[in-house]
């Protein structure tokens, strides 16, 4: 009987053992378990209900707290990033005036550019944040542009882009040196990853600026 006893007592939950009171209101020897009585000195050991909380893998139980290893500082994609099209222009040659007659922009006479991400605040780095964008695009140049007698020609290139919301969040390498903080919502505008979305076009008179001049069109052009 008391081997039975002392599985019982292996098996039983503490949580609702209780030690029964004598008339006196002393606590007695026993412990009733579901209506079982267990001698003390066989009965469960109490155990606290006590779930910890995460713990970052840099915080060793016992030591304290070591707060000269430094923060994490990430950048993250807020909600579904709102994504919105846009389009980044940039002109390529510089503009060539017909006066004499028939003129044209040539290959040779154009600029490449590389382009990188920009973002509307500081953002700890940039991220794609799952859209099929790179951080950076080489504009390359296009073929000749021809233009007839007294007009202005140029060359622009287009580049399609994505605008996304990121956040950036920091926090300490050892959980017990500070919390979480957010910063605020940032806009991050990417290119398009390889070739697509990139095209070229000749333009004339108002639309011909300055060498290396950039716009921004709502949508993506051609689309």
């Amino acid at each position: 009987m008391r081997s039975f006893l002392l599985l019982l007592a292996a098996a039983a939950i503490p949580s609702f053992a209780s030690p029964i009171a004598t008339p006196d209101g002393t606590p007695s020897t026993v412990l009733e378990v579901d209506g079982v009585l267990i001698p003390i000195d066989v009965a469960p050991p109490k155990f606290e209900n006590k779930n910890p909380e995460s713990v970052n893998v840099t915080a060793i139980p016992g030591e304290p707290p070591n707060c000269g290893i430094g923060m994490v500082r990430e950048t993250n994609m807020v909600g579904d990033g709102a994504p919105k099209k846009w389009t980044f222009w940039k002109q390529l040659s510089d503009p060539v005036h017909c006066n004499e007659g028939t003129c044209h922009v040539s290959h040779q006479s154009q600029t490449s550019f590389t382009v990188g991400f920009s973002a509307s605040g500081q953002v700890n780095r940039w991220i794609s944040a799952g859209f099929n964008v790179e951080s950076t695009f080489s504009t390359g140049t296009s073929e000749e542009c021809d233009g007839e007698r007294n007009e202005v020609v140029c060359v622009w290139s287009f580049k399609h882009y994505y605008t996304y919301s990121v956040k950036n969040i920091e926090y300490p390498m050892d959980p017990r040196c500070g919390r979480l903080t957010e910063g605020p919502t940032v806009r991050m505008d990417s290119p398009l990853a390889g070739t697509k979305g990139r095209g070229y076009g000749c333009y004339r008179g108002n639309d011909c600026k300055d060498l290396g001049e950039t716009a921004w069109t709502e949508n993506w052009h051609g689309q």
